[in-house]
């Protein structure tokens, strides 16, 4: 009955708004102003999705499409940032689910006395405490498609490893958790509501607009949950295509999804994150970077379980206790430290401990496969080093390296030890990410090995951060703890035992022979060859080749300036990543098609490192323009803070995307001039008279 009755209500409502609003009578539309993000799943196996970024004009229940003037966009910053802008727009007309204007109308932003009755939710998204999400299944009762009604709210609401409400649970440590919603006709946090016909080809809007929303209003509508997750049959259009994954509003609680994504984990958290403000999560394409769910989807229900990258974490402040920032810092001293990743946060207890790092537009976390982020699908226990603009607050982000202890190959055979962010803050100095050491140690052999010898003892990596200026130097040889910022309140009790900065007051005495040489020589010669070579050159030659386990070079000062890799020259016999859609596959499926070797063999890429055959990685990490300058270079370059660096190929790619790149990066002094001189068409195969017809003998 409340259904018949809120139907009703729309049919009457919508009459009225038919002669209210049509012809554009001089009644002015006020609203409050949304985005919303969508995203799409398109056919190109280099970059299977793609956003587009709207806006809707909300009048209570009612949400309408409205495109803004670029120039009131420009004009208000926090247009994308904030739910609570509000605007009139004079001579508007809502027809049907969109509103229109004459094309000089001025938009404007509502004074606050003005507010108050277009919509009670203009706060921002809460990222910690209790919060109600409300899951509504819409069903054609006469069509075939059937959701999975069942299955999705288990997905969503149990306390299963990999549910929805479970993941966002771990990964805020217990700050963020969602209750199914409650009341009257709601089960379990479910409703469903029943379409009486096929909505096939309808625009979603206008099926949220004329079939869902007037339903919801007898159950307090959207304004009485915190998130409202609503799952649409497959068939609808959005903005007039078929391949929408999903949509949802930004800093605020509505995302919707189309047929089957709603039973995707990474799915719904990926859009949650975008009710609580966060934007994608990049790596040269947009999506690409899957540490965490802000990167593309999987279709598995009950995960990958992931989280959040380094940026997101630190705008949610789920960890910030232990999230600390080096902007100004850095600029006058080095930084040593414990990086401990999201999942042992609760066993952090140095102080000098950090969860998430922040140098300027740069954030760093570790990456560790382990417990409720086993199924990150990138980076697994690295390092992850992100880059996002300190405004707006709601940014994209961009994956630039992870690194690793070398020696450490949990999946790959490429060894980062440090990465060079290339002249920081326009300093002219660049900025060293290196680690010192990590733990557990037996990831050198294992990826599935557990804690580092305790389960009450964090794992880690010790992180030296400093810059080339000179003065600052790595901070490896600092012991962990030694430098704080500030004096500690209490003594510290060391949990490891230290070594000693000076020799003992006298000798010590061993019934054992001492490992390593005495540091003056023997009266008598060794009965036996000793175990490490002298500290001295001795008088006569040796009769044999000296073997040695281990390199007899001391380590370099500074780190290198490129990642090593360990070449061997032959493919990996095992199955290789390619993406969600192909899944694993082989070298030779990769030798074999041309567009997928160009696009996976690059450094930072999992066949990059594997295929060392198809992808002639050892000639590429060297390899130089030719001698007669007319032949782009394989080696990554700099080009800007948000493209640290990128190879002659994807610069191509980005120039085909906006032709106006290529007169500003191809600019002679520029990098790209000197490393990609075909992109750049720096040559030219044709011969041109010389200017002005000048004579000449």
């Amino acid at each position: 009955m409340a259904v018949l009755l809120a139907l009703a209500s729309l049919a009457a409502c919508r009459a009225q708004n038919a002669t209210f609003h049509q012809g554009c009578d001089g009644q002015d539309v006020l609203c409050r102003i949304v985005k919303h993000i969508a995203t799409h799943e398109v056919s190109d196996a280099r970059q299977p999705f793609e956003s587009s970024h709207f806006y809707e004009c909300v009048q209570g229940s009612r949400s309408y499409r409205i495109t803004l003037p670029q120039s009131f966009i420009d004009d208000h910053p926090t247009l994308d940032q904030a739910p609570n802008t509000y605007v009139s727009i004079p001579h508007g007309c809502i027809n049907g689910s969109t509103v229109t204007y004459p094309s000089n109308t001025t938009i404007s932003v509502l004074p606050m006395d003005q507010r108050r009755h277009l919509a009670p939710d203009d706060s921002f998204m809460p990222t910690e405490g209790n919060v109600t999400m409300l899951f509504v299944s819409v069903r054609e009762r006469n069509a075939g498609f059937d959701p999975p009604h069942q299955d999705t709210i288990e997905h969503l609401f149990s306390d299963r490893p990999g549910s929805v409400v479970r993941q966002m649970y771990d990964c805020s440590f217990g700050k963020y958790n969602i209750r199914p919603a409650e009341g009257s006709g709601i089960v379990n946090g479910y409703l469903k509501v029943n379409v009486p016909h096929s909505i096939q080809g309808w625009s979603v809007f206008d099926v949220m607009n004329d079939r869902v929303l007037p339903v919801l209003e007898a159950y307090g509508g959207e304004a009485a949950y915190d998130h409202v997750v609503f799952c649409i049959p497959q068939g609808t259009l959005f903005y007039g295509r078929e391949d929408w994954t999903a949509y949802a509003w930004v800093n605020a609680g509505r995302s919707v999804y189309n047929g089957q994504r709603c039973g995707s984990m990474t799915i719904t958290m990926h859009e949650l994150g975008h009710n609580l403000g966060l934007d994608h999560a990049n790596r040269y394409y947009e999506y690409a970077d899957t540490t965490g769910v802000m990167g593309y989807g999987d279709k598995t229900v009950f995960g990958p379980r992931s989280c959040f990258n380094a940026h997101k974490n630190w705008h949610l402040g789920w960890y910030s206790d232990k999230s600390l920032d080096l902007s100004n810092s850095i600029h006058e001293r080095a930084w040593g430290g414990r990086l401990v990743p999201f999942v042992d946060y609760d066993k952090t207890f140095l102080e000098t401990d950090a969860v998430v790092v922040r140098i300027g537009t740069l954030y760093v976390q570790y990456n560790r496969a382990r417990g409720f982020n086993d199924g990150t699908r990138l980076l697994s226990n690295y390092a992850v080093i992100v880059s996002a603009p300190d405004e707006p607050l709601i940014a994209q982000s961009e994956l630039l390296s992870g690194v690793i202890k070398n020696g450490y190959k949990p999946r790959y055979l490429l060894t980062y030890d440090s990465y060079t962010f290339q002249n920081f803050n326009g300093t002219g100095h660049n900025l060293i990410f290196q680690v010192c050491d990590q733990y557990p140690t037996c990831l050198a052999t294992s990826t599935s090995c557990e804690y580092n010898g305790s389960q009450f003892e964090p794992d880690y990596i010790h992180l030296s951060i400093h810059l080339d200026d000179g003065i600052q130097t790595s901070m490896c040889s600092v012991p962990l703890g030694a430098i704080t910022d500030a004096p500690s309140s209490s003594p510290t009790t060391s949990m490891k035992p230290t070594a000693s900065v000076a020799p003992s007051s006298l000798p010590t005495l061993s019934s054992v022979p001492s490992s390593s040489p005495s540091q003056v020589p023997t009266t008598v010669p060794s009965s036996s060859p000793t175990q490490i070579p002298s500290s001295s050159p001795s008088d006569q030659p040796s009769e044999a080749p000296t073997t040695s386990k281990v390199p007899t070079s001391s380590p370099s000062d500074q780190p290198s300036a490129a990642p090593t890799i360990n070449c061997i020259g032959k493919d990996y016999q095992g199955l290789v990543p390619v993406n969600h859609r192909f899944g694993n596959q082989t070298c030779a499926w990769i030798a074999n098609r041309k567009v997928w070797r160009t696009y996976l063999c690059q450094e930072g890429f999992e066949a990059f490192e594997l295929c060392q055959e198809t992808c002639d990685s050892c000639n590429l990490q060297s390899e130089e323009p030719s001698d007669d300058g007319c032949e782009d270079s394989n080696k990554m370059f700099y080009v800007n803070q948000h493209l640290p660096n990128i190879r002659c190929f994807w610069l191509n790619r980005f120039m085909e995307r906006s032709p106006l790149w290529r007169d500003r990066i191809c600019a002679p002094g520029q990098p790209a001039y000197d490393h990609c001189p075909e992109t750049c068409g720096k040559c030219t195969d044709t011969c041109e008279d010389a200017p002005n017809n000048r004579l000449f003998w």
